[in-house]
């Protein structure tokens, strides 16, 4: 390189320099203008596409990079105030907000309150759920949005933002609908070094109960943490699911974790895991006793691509000693395309029914057996071609032996015995079955063109399958994607006789 060149390099280095040094003091003298200009923008936006009006009383910035807000809310025109906080602090990595890449170091925010509040048909946060007239099509966000860019920077902002140093205080969310009342308080929490701890005070139609909540955050690694539990090893009871579904839900304790693998233009990566312990359910829809699960552990490794959403096979769940691997992709659109595969490789029989959850599977309690199990679900379907829908799931054992019945002793179907019919829990009228019952008749008295008919309606391959007719169970789905609901049952007479 000549000294003409190097002189030439030089100059254009220092004219570099003091433009980007320009271009700094600029944003620094009108930073302030450049903020209030994008509120404006974003009210805007809000009360056009939403009418919802976004307000805040002052918006500044203190220093180099935090922005400084107070009296910040959020009101649906026509509705309570959805959100209202008091004051609100973040500050910014000055070098990526000179770039324009929002990169949160501190979030400080106190007197926080989100006030949900909804009737039987309208409700201040309807709008959430509302598409607009200039939303996109599925098919035409498809083919314009690439998944992997928007959602991966969505889900990296997100990750940044809960890796934060972080302070909140007195921090409020409240849910009304008719005579039931929900509240989540948040007194204080404060997250430095990655470290973090608090408390939720959740009440309940005057209710309360108190959660405790820890966990860690690492924002060089995009990873956060978080365990939930009540103090004294005592249950918590989930809120608002007994109010909404009639399912009562308790659990010892929570965990969840989430890491950033890679984001980048085309793909994003995350592994995701939760485990929860010493969960309890109570519906009558769900079973006549309390259903019991001891541990329920899942681990996935996702991928956003360009086009698809995809759970690596190496992905696995588990329920109290059965483990399972499985792979899962979906491709959305007009017409999405969906495939499933489980695996669950040899395994003791041994563990699927001792991990078969307490109080759902009451016949089976007590069983003892031996040998091994294979299970594997195969599943492919796309929207567009329904007919070729492709459903394989196959059971397959080595050795298997029952060696001891459970509380239902099955061969004393050989002789008689007593059938109580139930609905929805309620038992109706119990009778004898067997040659006790006046109007009992053994197989060999009952004409073969009835039994032939009742084999055709019900269950036409009732000699050939296994307890499950995989081309029925396949018909079955393809029909109710067809009709969007209902339209066909795919169960054989050995299922409706075990759920009986």
């Amino acid at each position: 390189m000549n000294d003409k060149t190097k002189k030439i390099l030089r100059k254009v280095a220092m004219w570099l320099a003091i433009g980007i040094i320009a271009i700094q003091i600029l944003f620094f003298i009108f930073r302030n203008v450049i903020l209030e200009v994008a509120f404006h923008k974003a009210n805007q936006y809000a009360l056009h596409q939403y009418n919802v009006a976004l307000n805040c009383s002052s918006i500044k910035f203190s220093g180099l990079s935090t922005i400084k807000m107070e009296n910040l809310s959020l009101q649906p025109i026509g509705y309570d105030t959805l959100l209202a906080v008091k004051n609100i602090s973040l500050e910014q990595s000055y070098l990526k907000l000179f770039l324009l890449e929002p990169s949160i170091k501190t979030i400080d925010i106190r007197n926080a309150n989100i006030n949900l509040q909804r009737t039987d048909t309208s409700g201040n946060y309807f709008f959430i759920f509302k598409k607009h007239s200039n939303d996109l099509s599925v098919s035409d966000s498809i083919r314009s949005i690439n998944l992997a860019s928007r959602y991966g920077r969505l889900i990296r902002f997100m990750l940044d933002l809960l890796t934060a140093d972080t302070y909140l205080s007195n921090i409020n969310l409240n849910y009304h609908h008719k005579d039931y009342a929900l509240s989540l308080k948040l007194p204080e929490l404060i997250s430095q070094n990655g470290i973090f701890q608090s408390k939720i005070v959740v009440t309940e139609n005057e209710t309360s109960d108190t959660l405790n909540l820890k966990g860690e955050a690492n924002k060089n690694n995009t990873f956060i943490a978080y365990d939930l539990f009540k103090e004294g090893k005592k249950k918590f009871q989930i809120p608002f699911l007994e109010h909404k579904f009639n399912l009562q839900v308790m659990f010892d304790s929570l965990n969840f974790s989430m890491k950033g693998e890679r984001f980048q233009s085309n793909e994003a990566m995350l592994k995701i895991s939760g485990n929860i312990f010493g969960a309890t359910l109570n519906s009558p829809r769900l079973a006549q006793e309390t259903v019991i699960i001891d541990s329920m552990k899942g681990e996935a490794k996702v991928t956003l691509g360009k086009d698809y959403l995809e759970v690596d096979s190496s992905s696995s769940f588990s329920l109290n000693k059965l483990a399972t691997k499985f792979y899962a992709r979906y491709q959305p659109g007009n017409r999405p395309v969906a495939d499933l595969k489980i695996s669950t490789g040899d395994f003791p029989a041994e563990n699927l029914f001792s991990s078969l959850p307490e109080g759902l599977f009451n016949n089976l309690s007590g069983i003892m057996v031996s040998g091994m199990l294979n299970f594997r679900l195969v599943t492919h379907i796309n929207m567009a071609q329904l007919d070729s829908l492709t459903f394989s799931s196959n059971l397959s054992s080595q050795k298997f032996k029952i060696l001891k019945y459970g509380r239902a002793d099955l061969s004393r179907m050989n002789d008689n015995f007593e059938y109580t019919a139930y609905n929805h829990g309620i038992p109706v009228k119990t009778f004898m079955i067997g040659s006790e019952n006046s109007d009992y008749r053994s197989l060999d008295q009952i004409s073969n063109n009835l039994k032939n008919a009742i084999l055709t309606s019900e269950d036409g391959s009732f000699f050939w399958h296994r307890g499950f007719n995989e081309e029925a169970i396949r018909g079955a789905i393809i029909a109710d994607l067809k009709k969007g609901g209902f339209a066909k049952g795919g169960s054989t007479i050995s299922m409706a006789f075990r759920r009986r």
